[in-house]
């Protein structure tokens, strides 16, 4: 008998059948352009395979993070109906998620089902700080961006959440519809236009009425500082530094003295040495990478003879005099100084 059963098998006859191996397991993948519906029958399917329901094999989040993503909350019910976690410990929780895609009604829906908005990830950061480095730009072209993103604002600042230091900045160049949550920033905006538009008188009433001159710069703006050195307004630069002016404030990718040299604006090229400008940073931009100060005076097309002007002010710093000990009165036109004859420097001929 067992030389028959395996004379069978050699030549191909009915043997024992083997098992059959149980089907693969399906992973949970969330499609946005199928329905809330499609997609929960899809999960239901994957989960009958033994699928994870935490498992971030497909997105690097969960499940339940990319249906907080997307604003699916009949698909977000379903997998905290079988198991989802909700507070994930050291990493990103489908409310940082929901905040970090600007969607408040999600956000809402997750906190009622208990979501701790608070929560930290490993870097760490908070829902705040998600919500804030979002990706606006894929978002603002939608009609009711700028509601939702103040409406998330609202949201976390009444679950106590704070804004970093630097959300000021981003709403006052990126998120124009948080600026509501800056009341200052409407100043800001109106010193930073004054200055653009030359509006001397303005520019000085905001800062003898306290604001600092480099407000604006520092929100991301341009700074007042800035525009002066542009139209060499020696008066206004003099004045600009005496009430507080930072002589190192980027402005536009640009420090004062590195405006100056590329503007070819001697006389508040001069009032910048005098300030203590530092005149060894580089700067670097795509079409300028790692650009002395010197070498940006040498590409102004304004003053061919910038570059040597700038030197020899630079081999003559320390006999500059002092600034003065108060600026200048307001004056009502922008006035350039004589370079040579009000500080009786001497000064190379230009090359040209």
């Amino acid at each position: 008998m067992a030389l028959f059963k395996k004379l069978s098998q050699i030549f191909g006859g009915h043997s024992d059948p083997a098992p059959s191996a149980p089907p693969p397991v399906e992973e949970i993948r969330l499609d946005q352009n199928l329905s809330e519906e499609q997609n929960i029958a899809n999960i239901q399917r994957a989960l009958g395979t033994g699928a994870n329901i935490n498992s971030k094999e497909w997105a690097r989040q969960s499940p339940l993070c990319v249906a907080a993503a997307l604003g699916m909350e009949k698909v977000a019910a379903f997998l905290l109906d079988h198991g989802a976690d909700l507070n994930p410990k050291g990493e990103q929780t489908p409310f940082m998620s929901a905040a970090a895609t600007f969607r408040p009604d999600m956000m809402k829906f997750l906190v009622d089902r208990g979501a701790d908005p608070k929560q930290p990830d490993s870097i760490p950061q908070d829902a705040m700080t998600k919500f804030l480095l979002g990706a606006d730009w894929q978002h603002k072209d939608e009609p009711d961006f700028k509601e939702r993103d103040r409406a998330c604002m609202q949201f976390l600042l009444d679950r106590g959440l704070t804004p970093p230091d630097w959300a000021k900045r981003k709403a006052y160049t990126e998120r124009e519809g948080l600026r509501s949550f800056f009341p200052d920033l409407g100043d800001v905006k109106k010193m930073e236009e004054a200055a653009k538009n030359g509006d001397i008188a303005t520019v000085r009433q905001m800062v003898a009425d306290g604001m600092h001159p480099d407000e604006p710069g520092r929100c991301g703006g341009i700074s007042p500082l800035d525009y002066a050195i542009r139209k060499d307004n020696v008066t206004q630069v003099r004045f600009l530094l005496y009430r507080g002016a930072d002589v190192e404030l980027e402005s536009g990718d640009m420090t004062p003295i590195m405006r100056a040299a590329k503007e070819g604006a001697r006389g508040a090229f001069i009032e910048l040495l005098r300030a203590g400008a530092d005149t060894t940073k580089l700067f670097t931009s795509d079409r300028f990478p790692d650009t002395t100060v010197l070498e940006l005076a040498e590409q102004c097309k304004k003053d061919p003879g910038m570059k040597d002007f700038a030197e020899d002010m630079i081999a003559q710093r320390d006999n500059l005099p002092p600034p003065p000990a108060e600026p200048e009165p307001e004056v009502a036109t922008e006035r350039k100084i004589s370079i040579g004859h009000s500080l009786h420097l001497k000064l190379k001929p230009s090359a040209t």
